[in-house]
């Protein structure tokens, strides 16, 4: 499996999480069962499945002396797999005002459903 492979799951799994949250008037992050966090929580969730991905590589990467493998454990330690998760935020115009690194972001998914995050980068006017 590719890192882009791993992103295109934390992708969807970052969607379908978010589509099937029950939001409360005040809760601004996607429910986990029946907790409601008060801060992203869902990416600490899923360092486990990271682990086990890194867990996998190496064991592949010493079976078949392989650095293909090891590499992408390192990929994974450092980028994340399952765990930070992004989405790709497509705009009909260009930004009219900048965007700085953090700041909240609402959109709606491709099946209609809102979506929360926040800028990974800053963003000038006109990108």
């Amino acid at each position: 499996m590719t890192l882009s492979e791993i992103r295109q799951i934390t992708v969807v799994t970052f969607l379908v999480s978010t589509a099937c949250s029950t939001p409360l008037a005040l809760a601004s992050f996607p429910s986990i069962f029946l907790y409601e966090p008060d801060n992203q929580v869902t990416d600490y969730a899923l360092i486990d499945k990271d682990q086990q991905a890194i867990e996998i590589a190496l064991m592949l990467s010493s079976s078949y002396d392989n650095d293909e493998y090891l590499s992408l454990a390192g990929e994974v330690y450092n980028q994340g797999g399952y765990s930070r998760s992004f989405a790709v935020l497509t705009l009909a115009v260009p930004l009219p005002i900048s965007v700085a690194k953090g700041t909240p972001i609402e959109g709606i998914s491709e099946d209609g459903g809102t979506v929360f995050g926040n800028a990974y980068f800053d963003y000038s006017v006109g990108s």
